[in-house]
């Protein structure tokens, strides 16, 4: 593990400005990886959470927790930050992502109040055409790009297919662009390397990757991906579900009430598609019921069960969907959702804050 002494960081943006004077990669054993997780519990609650997994404190560095995972040869160890005001979580490690990260995968998927940050794809875009603009001589040195279905991003040639491309060039800037406008996909991970710069990844699971060169450029991503994160969190805070017990001279009943997470769309959806979004639906492991759809203006109903049994009814117009919790809102089972209908509806659907 990379070494950081003994002292008190007061917040995570003081130990990522330690990082950038202090962290020196030709120094240790593979890259450094970032991951971000969001979670609607407390800092307290989340270490717990995380000592219940298996990861035990070794240190406690101010705000900064230096967390071990086993024991001996197999042991990963990892620092942790809390964003406060925000929900986020950031591990910082050098371990290798493929044989001891699926430790911390293993928690930010299985805890029911927490989950992956994902990039959405207009955010992806944003950060690799921003750096682009930034630095004229960056060049993207691999890539993924994808094309879900029910994708609307345009497409010169057959768009109705499900695309994977993989590619490792020195000309995948250029590569990119002409897979963005012949085939609609859109990145999913992207290696850049910027001369005198530095060498780094971005992928939309939530991880970045610092090779060698200038970290700060790295936490700058970070920084998008911490306030787009924010926007998150806020929009579910004012999703709830509440029962209030009612009583009359003759008797007493509860009425269930609940605040809907609401999802706006950027292109408008039709009567037409209605089949194809059960469709994509059950194709991901979910199950519909009680759906109801009206013609003209669209308008539909459903209740929706996910793949991990929680249930929610989702209400829909052409220009947002609305899910309202039937009980206590799971954090991951509704980002789950979410990130469902930015793959497979609309790439560019954001949630209302």
């Amino acid at each position: 593990m990379f070494p950081v002494p003994q002292q008190n960081f007061t917040d995570g943006a003081q130990f990522r400005a330690y990082l950038v004077e202090n962290f020196h990669p030709e120094e240790i054993t593979n890259e450094l990886t970032i991951l971000v997780g969001l979670t609607r519990r407390t800092q307290a609650e989340t270490l717990d959470v995380l000592a219940k997994a298996g990861f035990q404190t070794q240190r406690q560095l101010g705000a900064v927790s230096h967390l071990r995972f086993g024991d001996d040869d197999g042991a990963f160890e990892t620092y942790f930050t809390y964003e406060e005001g925000s929900g986020v979580v950031v591990f910082y490690t050098n371990f290798r992502k493929t044989e001891e990260i699926p430790q911390l995968n293993s928690f930010l998927y299985g805890d029911p109040k927490t989950y992956p940050l994902f990039f959405r794809p207009a955010v992806m875009l944003a950060i690799v055409d921003g750096l682009m603009e930034r630095f004229p001589n960056l060049q993207i040195v691999e890539f993924t790009a994808r094309r879900h279905p029910g994708s609307k991003q345009p497409a010169k040639i057959r768009p109705d297919a499900r695309r994977t491309f993989s590619y490792w060039a020195g000309d995948g800037r250029e590569t990119l662009a002409e897979l963005r406008f012949l085939y609609g996909v859109l990145p999913d991970r992207a290696i850049l390397e910027i001369p005198d710069e530095g060498k780094f990844g971005v992928d939309s699971r939530g991880f970045l990757t610092f090779y060698r060169g200038n970290l700060s450029i790295v936490f700058e991503i970070l920084g998008t991906a911490i306030s787009e994160s924010r926007l998150t969190v806020k929009a579910f805070d004012g999703s709830a579900f509440q029962v209030y017990p009612i009583r009359t001279a003759n008797k007493s009943f509860d009425i269930p009430s609940s605040k809907p997470v609401q999802i706006r769309l950027r292109r408008k959806l039709d009567y037409t598609e209605v089949d194809e979004f059960v469709r994509l639906l059950d194709s991901e492991g979910y199950s519909v019921l009680n759906l109801t759809a009206e013609e003209g203006s669209l308008f539909l109903s459903a209740d929706i069960i996910s793949t991990s049994g929680q249930r929610f009814r989702v209400k829909a117009t052409e220009s947002s969907l609305r899910v309202l919790p039937t009980g206590d809102p799971q954090f991951q089972a509704l980002m789950e959702f979410y990130k469902f209908v930015v793959d497979s509806v609309d790439a560019q659907a954001e949630l209302a804050t």
